[in-house]
């Protein structure tokens, strides 16, 4: 159900109970004499609470505390630096791109209280709807690592600083880079064409131009973060009132809870992924022996970022729940509530990871900058293991079973404006564990075959929703 539809919904339910037993209802509004002067009936020094039907319309102006930050991409266990070919040597990159960049929003809502007491027991419903919290940022000059699992097309666990060259339909021979030194392992794998010259070779006679499949970067001239947060809940609850004491009444209450909680996050990259790479071109003016004259060269494969992905977790609570509530009312016009509650949340979790990352497709022209006479196929350059055909789509969903107790503390002043009706402002927060957060949810990842992206194994954490309202109070 949609959340338009979820307010249209809890606003007939209300309407609804209030016109149980009609007749009794109109009863007793009649007799709330709304704008008769303060009166106060008075046992132990505190002003009695009133029996009957009543009602609560609280504004909200409250903060759902966002997902943890991450980073937009694969980060390895030794750190964010990661190593690139880019066609003639290794070079460092890091992860830039995280939702950090987003931040937290106060955002309105609204809350609707209906309930009816006789003596020392009584009932009551409520309902909390928040706007959606939203945030954006937008970026320029974005990198970021994608996990990759090749060993497959290898004789040994790819390294980072390590190139394979393809030469006809043997399996892929290793050569070092300039340094010798190891690295993180898993990266980006994609097609190059290289002179031998620029590289470190273990070949006794090298071509002129040999295919080489390396660690690849990811780029953005652009970017976009955007999230959304929206939240709603509905209660229902028996409540038992004490005697009056010295220090006020004591309400305890026990009922059910049902609790939506629903993030978004999406990323939009644009521009080029993989920049354009030197590749060989001749110079008959050139005195250049060694065939070195380079100049930068679009590949007709090259595959544009025309990118968007979206992550999503619903989170789906219902669950048994008690509280305690403390009411002191005072024989003039002031009163002070303090509320608490325990919620044990049963939670059924549906995330989900979709999107694309590369256009659908790009020039499919024939790779005239391959030069090796040994290589028997077309290799297209500069574009990753697995996308020689295109951009990939990917679409995953999850539903998660998860336990998530939470606990609502609310404080309040009242204010008795005529002898009915109350102006009341105060503070509420509630927190719960074990939320599935939109940040958490895809896993940076690919394999030789082009599969890309998935979805983690732990997607939750702790979420503190909490500010401050004001509203109008009847017959309490």
């Amino acid at each position: 159900m949609s959340l338009t539809n979820m307010k249209t919904f809890l606003r007939g339910l209300l309407l609804f109970l209030a016109m149980i037993d009609c007749s009794t209802a109109f009863a007793q509004v009649s007799q709330m004499r709304l704008w008769a002067p303060v009166r106060s009936e008075q046992f132990g020094g505190n002003a009695r609470l009133r029996d009957g039907m009543w009602g609560e319309v609280s504004y909200n102006y409250m903060l759902i505390t966002k997902g943890k930050n991450t980073t937009i991409g694969w980060v390895a266990d030794q750190g964010l630096q990661n190593t690139y070919f880019t066609g003639t040597s290794f070079n460092q990159r890091t992860n830039n791109m995280t939702t950090g960049s987003l931040g937290n929003n106060f955002n309105s809502g609204v809350t609707l209280r209906l309930g009816n007491f006789s003596g020392h027991h009584g009932w009551e419903i409520a309902s909390t709807i928040m706007q959606s919290q939203r945030d954006s940022y937008e970026g320029v000059n974005g990198t970021m690592d994608i996990q990759e699992d090749s060993q497959a097309l290898f004789t040994a666990t790819p390294k980072s600083g390590y190139a394979y060259y393809y030469k006809g339909t043997t399996i892929p021979q290793a050569f070092e880079s300039f340094n010798g030194q190891s690295h993180n392992v898993g990266f980006f794998w994609g097609w190059y064409a290289v002179n031998p010259s620029q590289v470190n070779w273990i070949l006794a006679d090298p071509p002129e131009t040999v295919d080489v499949v390396a660690p690849m970067p990811l780029n953005f001239d652009l970017y976009k973060i955007d999230s959304k947060l929206s939240h709603w809940d509905i209660q229902a609850n028996y409540i038992f009132r004490s005697h009056a004491t010295r220090l006020g009444f004591l309400e305890f209450t026990g009922g059910v809870r049902y609790l939506e909680l629903d993030d978004n996050l999406s990323f939009t990259g644009w521009g080029s992924m993989w920049n354009s790479y030197v590749e060989e071109e001749t110079d008959s003016s050139s005195t250049d022996t060694d065939n070195n004259n380079y100049v930068a060269e679009t590949s007709p494969y090259q595959l544009k970022s025309d990118t968007h992905w979206h992550f999503t977790a619903d989170n789906h609570l219902i669950g048994p729940q008690v509280g305690i509530r403390l009411i002191r009312k005072t024989a003039g016009r002031w009163s002070l509530t303090a509320d608490s509650k325990f919620f044990a949340g049963f939670n059924t979790q549906n995330v989900r990871s979709r999107g694309n990352i590369g256009a659908s497709n790009y020039i499919s022209t024939t790779d005239e900058t391959n030069n090796n006479d040994n290589n028997t196929n077309t290799i297209p350059t500069l574009v990753p293991i697995g996308f020689i055909n295109g951009g990939k789509e990917f679409n995953y969903r999850k539903t998660l079973m998860d336990f998530s107790p939470g606990v609502e503390l609310a404080l309040k002043a009242s204010w008795q404006f005529t002898d009915a009706i109350a102006l009341q402002a105060g503070y509420q927060g509630m927190w719960i564990d074990n939320t599935a957060r939109a940040s958490l949810v895809n896993k940076y990842a690919i394999d030789h075959t082009g599969n890309i992206f998935g979805i983690n194994d732990k997607v939750t954490q702790s979420t503190w929703i909490h500010g401050v309202n004001i509203g109008i109070v009847i017959n309490r």
